[in-house]
């Protein structure tokens, strides 16, 4: 049974994607080592992992529908792509604190913290997301500490972290609203919609303003 407490007199937007426990075990067992599978169970399967949905993972949300755009075994084939896809984020984001913590042993407990508080930051506010050095001060870190850690926890700059993140949602709101390329760029905080654009195609390989048409099959 599941219970969800939320706040009186609040909106929310619940999105909803069920699969088998028999289904996700395999999954485990066929991409994963003994000991992570222990991390994995132990974290989703005996307690609660409670994740804010990021850009990328409501992109994927806005690519799920499309599944009935493919005939037959074409359309399942595409959904459980997707559904692959999804899981991988995820996890990722399950077990963002458990994995890193006793993997990346160079930087301190305190120093990690702040880092993944100002990834969450940034995740919150895309659109308006703070410059370095705001960023450090916000999260009780220094700036180059702050640079220099984020880059080794998560594998890329803050800078580039920001850009990927706002086109993951343009992405998405592309998908999923009849909004235009100006009202999107500016939504993920680009004030010209030639620069966002130039850096949609650098990204997905296509103008923003083709890119539903190249990704929905109609």
């Amino acid at each position: 049974m599941w219970n969800i407490c939320y706040s009186k007199k609040s909106d929310f937007l619940f999105k909803n994607v069920k699969i088998p426990l028999s289904y996700f075990y395999k999954i485990l067992n066929d991409y994963f080592e003994t000991g992570e599978i222990d991390v994995y169970q132990k974290k989703l399967l005996d307690g609660i992992s409670k994740v804010n949905i990021t850009p990328y993972m409501e992109h994927i949300f806005a690519e799920l529908k499309d599944f009935t755009q493919y005939r037959g075994g074409l359309g399942y084939l595409f959904l459980e792509s997707k559904v692959f896809e999804l899981l991988s984020v995820y996890l990722s984001e399950v077990l963002e604190l458990s994995i890193l913590a006793s993997t990346y042993v160079a930087i301190s407990r305190s120093d990690r913290d702040s880092i993944i508080e100002a990834k969450r930051i940034i995740d919150s506010q895309l659109a308006l997301a703070p410059s370095c050095g705001e960023l450090a001060r916000q999260v009780n870190i220094s700036t180059s500490k702050l640079t220099k850690g984020f880059s080794s926890l998560f594998g890329t700059s803050v800078h580039a972290y920001i850009i990927d993140q706002r086109l993951e949602k343009a992405a998405s709101l592309l998908l999923e609203s009849n909004l235009n390329v100006s009202q999107v760029a500016m939504l993920v905080g680009y004030s010209k919609a030639s620069n966002f654009a130039a850096a949609f195609k650098r990204k997905y390989g296509v103008n923003p303003k083709s890119y539903k048409a190249e990704v929905t099959i109609g």
